[in-house]
């Protein structure tokens, strides 16, 4: 049997409709998952009762432990996530917004930790119709997981070049704004014209690429390299 609509009701708003393993902020998109499953004698109460999102719901049930990969959530390991969550909707440390969220468990010292590789590739060509005007095409790709224990929302990158001869610059863009919960993974393709720099130059110039979250933190731990193979773009030149 599943969870009645009063468990349900309970436990949606004790821990204001957020996810207790990604920490998103869920809306109608969250569900009543069990600690100890039905078929292993697990009750329908609030007590064998966590809310999580589709994603994180489909993760606890998908660990097979004849193929094992990564390490099983454990009963006790949800409890205490969900009874912390518990506890800060419960003493008014937040009241369901990703920030509120953010800002609450940043308090107490938790941080998230974006690590993973940012992967360059360059046009071996100007982009710019102008073949007068000096400019490079690359692209950057990155494929990082939140380490850290509390969620961040990545909505832009900064980008640092440094060319042969030293004249250093940076650009922050803006990217669609992603929530990465823990042991979660961020994937990102972008192009980025680069003017003033040529391809030659640009190849053997210094780059990395740093994400940035929505309070502002920059996450350092992200190895960026340029990759020998070229980029092979099918656009038209730029103006």
């Amino acid at each position: 049997m599943p969870f009645s609509p009063a468990v349900k009701a309970r436990i949606f708003v004790r821990c204001a409709r957020i996810c207790c393993l990604c920490f998103k902020q869920c809306g109608t998109c969250i569900e009543a998952a069990h600690i100890v499953a039905e078929a292993d004698g697990g009750p329908n109460d609030d007590e064998n009762a966590i809310p999580l999102c589709f994603d994180c719901h489909e993760e606890i049930g998908s660990y097979n432990p004849r193929h094992p990969k990564g390490n099983k959530f454990t009963p006790e390991e949800l409890v205490q996530r969900r009874d912390a969550l518990y506890q800060l909707v419960d003493k008014g440390i937040i009241q369901g917004t990703f920030q509120q969220l953010t800002e609450a468990l940043t308090k107490l010292g938790e941080r998230a930790d974006m690590q993973g590789e940012i992967v360059i590739m360059i046009s071996p060509h100007n982009p710019y119709q102008d073949q007068t005007r000096i400019g490079s095409l690359m692209e950057y790709s990155c494929d990082c997981c939140n380490h850290g224990k509390v969620p961040c929302e990545i909505s832009k990158v900064r980008v640092h070049i440094t060319p042969p001869n030293g004249a250093w610059f940076e650009d922050l863009r803006d990217l669609v704004p992603q929530v990465v919960g823990p042991g979660r993974v961020f994937r990102s393709r972008e192009s980025y014209v680069v003017s003033g720099v040529s391809p030659r130059d640009l190849r053997q110039s210094q780059i990395s690429v740093i994400l940035v979250d929505s309070l502002g933190a920059r996450y350092q731990n992200t190895v960026t390299k340029i990759s020998p193979a070229l980029l092979i773009e099918g656009r038209r030149p730029l103006a």
